[in-house]
This record gives structure tokens, sequence and C-alpha cells, in this order.
């Protein structure tokens, strides 16, 4: 599947594959990327890493992603409408 990542930065078009494990599912992103934190967010590509996998967030209402932010942590990734 292939999306587009609504935050600014120098990532926007981006393909989307499920990844489950026993323990719990996430998703994997090529290119590479994480959300550098400040005002605004900005997506940043990750040169060194070609795929990001990030976890999915359990029991919730709609798909959530969590995220990886620099400089670390975690921030809550849903879908968005198009603009």
């Amino acid at each position: 599947m292939k999306g587009d990542v609504l935050i600014p930065g120098d990532v926007g078009h981006v393909r989307v594959m499920a990844d489950a494990s026993p323990d719990q599912a996430g998703v994997t992103f090529e290119p590479g990327f994480h959300i550098v934190t400040g005002s605004p967010l900005k997506a940043q590509r990750s040169i060194d890493l070609p795929r990001s996998s990030m976890m999915m967030k359990p029991l919730t209402s709609e798909p959530t992603i969590m995220a990886i932010t620099e400089p670390s942590g975690l921030i809550d990734l849903v879908k968005g409408k198009r603009c």
C-alpha cells in the first residue's frame, strides 16, 4: 500500500507494509523516517535506515501508529484526510 505523510518535511510519499509479530502488530515504512519534535513537527528521512518499523498502539478505537520522534520519544499517528 502507498501513502502520503501529511507532516511537513522531506518525506512525502511512503510505501506501507503490515508487519505482524506474535506479540504485537506494526507497520514498516519505506523510506525510513522519524518525526522531529518542535513547532511545527517535521518528518525527516533516515538516510542510514531504508525502512522504519513502528508498532501499532493496542486497544485504540482507530488504528494508531506509535511513531518514533527525535530527540527521543513516541507520538501517535492516525490516518488523516488527504490535503
